[in-house]
């Protein structure tokens, strides 16, 4: 039995610590940092991870997004101080999460540890029914966090349990499943990700690559969704899409495309679970990724071909969206820090 301890405070974590060894036998691992959490050997056995969430300098739910991926056996527990909305957010977005508040009994954090031999690996299938339902359930719940991190899951699944021959056609046919219920269409058009979005061996070659793919996939079916149902919605998408390379305002947005700013303001957050600035940076930052992945370009080369005028300033957003610097970034991806696939 392995019990992880993830909290910057220390004293907390040491009285946890004792607690258990007075009631069982258990290996404890105790970690502050979200840097270190990505240190543990992804081959680890994992029972239990308590994660505070009120980690400092980090996002608790990076944390807990690594765990629930990268140790599908592993059961994650929330510790908070008091009640937030990060307690549903969490829970609706990773099935199976648990929650405690400080301070806790021994009874309600001992509820959380697996009985030994009960542990069971999450049920992942590409072609699970309940899963494709889930995936849609983010687009129909307007998170495009939830949506993409569900997307992303299964068609990492489908590339490690896939033949390398056929994992192209198999993740196509993935996505063509769930454009079909996404969109609600009648009539399938097979592999229509073939020409619209395709899965290039920048995608493959690296594990940070399939996750570039499945948010390209992501985006074309929120805009694509919004087509026809909520026109200045999807004008507003279609408009920062086809300007992505630009230095994009909200006041851009709103004279360009003749909206109201408070008004596309509110039911952008309302369908898409994040504002409009926020979106734009995360689909730059997607574009910076396969720059940095795909060719030698610096930088600033990169930072001026999608339209930040200061390059400082998109050094200072990339790392807050990926926790490290870009050249700590391309290091660790391309000189294999990070694991890698093969290349199709």
């Amino acid at each position: 039995m392995k019990i992880l301890l993830v909290d910057t405070d220390k004293l907390h974590m040491k009285a946890l610590q004792k607690r258990i060894a007075l009631h069982m036998q258990a290996e404890v691992i105790c970690i502050s940092t979200y840097q270190e959490v990505l240190s543990l050997p992804k081959e680890e056995i994992i029972s239990v991870a308590y994660i505070a969430m009120d980690i400092s300098h980090q996002k608790a739910g990076d944390i807990i997004r690594h765990m629930y991926y990268t140790y599908p056996t592993c059961r994650i527990v929330m510790m908070l101080n008091k009640e937030t909305q990060a307690v549903n957010q969490m829970t609706m977005k990773y099935s199976g999460i648990g929650y405690l508040y400080k301070p806790f009994s021994w009874d309600d954090f001992y509820k959380w540890i697996p009985a030994k031999g009960m542990i069971k690996e999450k049920e992942v299938t590409g072609k699970s029914l309940d899963l494709l339902d889930g995936i849609v359930q983010g687009f129909q719940q307007g998170d495009f966090e939830v949506a993409y991190d569900r997307l992303y899951q299964v068609c990492q699944y489908t590339y490690e349990h896939s033949d390398s021959q056929s994992i192209a056609s198999e993740l196509y046919e993935l996505v063509d499943q769930v454009q079909h219920k996404v969109l609600d269409t009648h009539v399938l058009k097979l592999h229509t990700m073939v020409s619209k979005i395709q899965l290039e061996p920048v995608h493959t070659k690296y594990a940070e690559g399939l996750g570039i793919w499945t948010f390209k996939i992501v985006d074309f079916l929120f805009m694509k969704l919004y087509q026809g149902k909520q026109e200045i919605l999807h004008t507003v998408l279609y408009y920062i899409h086809t300007h992505i390379q630009e230095d994009i305002s909200l006041k851009d947005i709103v004279v360009s495309c003749n909206v109201s700013q408070g008004y596309i303001s509110r039911i952008f957050k309302h369908k898409l679970n994040m504002t409009i600035m926020q979106y734009i940076h995360k689909k730059k930052i997607n574009l910076a990724k396969e720059y940095i992945l795909g060719t030698e370009k610096s930088g600033s080369y990169i930072a001026n071909i999608l339209g930040y005028s200061d390059v400082s300033y998109f050094c200072k957003i990339f790392k807050k969206h990926e926790h490290k610097t870009i050249s700590q970034y391309r290091d660790q991806v391309i000189n294999g820090l990070v694991e890698t696939y093969e290349t199709i």
